[in-house]
């Protein structure tokens, strides 16, 4: 096999630090990537002192009142960001703004998202690509900060000339630590700013995304979220990259929960997915590794997700060849 695949980290001259280093004057806004409930993700390209560097930038929507609590969200997404990002599998942070213009400057993916990718892969690459994304939660999960919404769209790619473009996860908003050494959100005081997804059985569920990839103790209001809810959300979207195909009806906004239970393992634990290589062309293997992953009780998960990776670099291991890259 070739060697491992890197890319290049964020330059050296722009080091982070308690200040800013950038205002937002030194920001060049080009175009809009992406759009969310709050905010929006803008190519931009940050005047330095050796030349412009293209970034991303996350910034509020235009005339979106940005109240104190939005603030200090915006802020412990930056720090958790920023501290995830040392590991090449997740994106990296430049710099942020922390007085009243609220920004997140970012690296720049040029390489789309993985739901771009997801049906144009083959299953080798499609391997590879996991185990990277799988080594990005797994440094978070070492310094005890859970992502909570892995989803094909928070995947994105940096461009490399060969071809093995290198995954990064994104998008460490709702993120969580038990060690929270960030800045702390009150969970009421979060809730006035993002719809809760824990409402009452019987009632509507409010959540600003879809439920595909969701494990089911962000549905049920009496348990409690953990690694494993990563590790489950993690097999779903592997489970979706290496067979084209969603593993139940993907689950739509305002939903009664009675509906979901319904129509997913949620509950009923009988009705797991079908096995991934009963639908696609892919090693048996797989089976084992997705069908642990996607368990309803946590318990019956695995309980690291380097265990996770190690199955999935198994396998890798068996079905490459030469031609293609080392996994570490």
């Amino acid at each position: 096999m070739i060697d491992t695949i890197k890319t290049d980290p964020i330059p050296q001259h722009i080091l982070r630090s308690d200040a800013s280093l950038f205002t937002y004057n030194d920001i060049t806004e080009q175009e809009v990537i992406a759009h969310g409930g709050v905010c929006v993700l803008v190519k931009s390209v940050l005047s330095t002192k050796s030349g412009g560097v293209v970034t991303a930038i996350k910034r509020p929507r235009e005339n979106q009142d940005v109240c104190d609590i939005r603030k200090r969200l915006i802020q412990r997404e930056a720090m958790i960001t920023n501290y995830v990002g040392v590991h090449n599998n997740n994106i990296s942070v430049i710099d942020w703004g922390r007085n009243k213009k609220m920004w997140i400057a970012m690296e720049y993916a040029d390489g789309g998202t993985l739901a771009d990718r997801v049906d144009d892969m083959s299953f080798i690459q499609s391997l590879w690509i996991a185990i990277h994304i799988t080594k990005g939660i797994q440094y978070a999960h070492k310094n005890n900060i859970y992502h909570f919404d892995i989803k094909p769209e928070n995947i994105v790619f940096v461009r490399n000339d060969n071809g093995w473009d290198t995954p990064k996860i994104i998008d460490w908003g709702v993120a969580r630590s038990p060690i929270d050494t960030f800045p702390h959100v009150k969970e009421k005081d979060r809730q006035k700013v993002h719809p809760t997804h824990r409402k009452k059985s019987g009632e509507i569920i409010e959540l600003p995304h879809p439920m595909e990839h969701q494990a089911p103790e962000c549905i049920i209001p009496s348990e409690t979220r953990d690694n494993r809810t990563d590790i489950y959300s993690l097999s779903s979207v592997l489970y979706r990259l290496f067979t084209g195909k969603h593993k139940f009806r993907p689950v739509t906004l305002l939903e009664s929960e009675e509906k979901i239970f319904k129509e997913s393992h949620v509950i009923d634990e009988s009705k797991d997915p079908k096995r991934p290589s009963s639908i696609s062309n892919i090693p048996e293997s797989i089976d084992n590794i997705l069908m642990k992953g996607l368990k309803t009780r946590k318990e019956d998960r695995y309980e690291h997700i380097h265990q996770l990776k190690q199955d999935l670099v198994r396998v890798y291991n068996e079905e490459a060849d030469s031609h293609h890259p080392n996994v570490y």
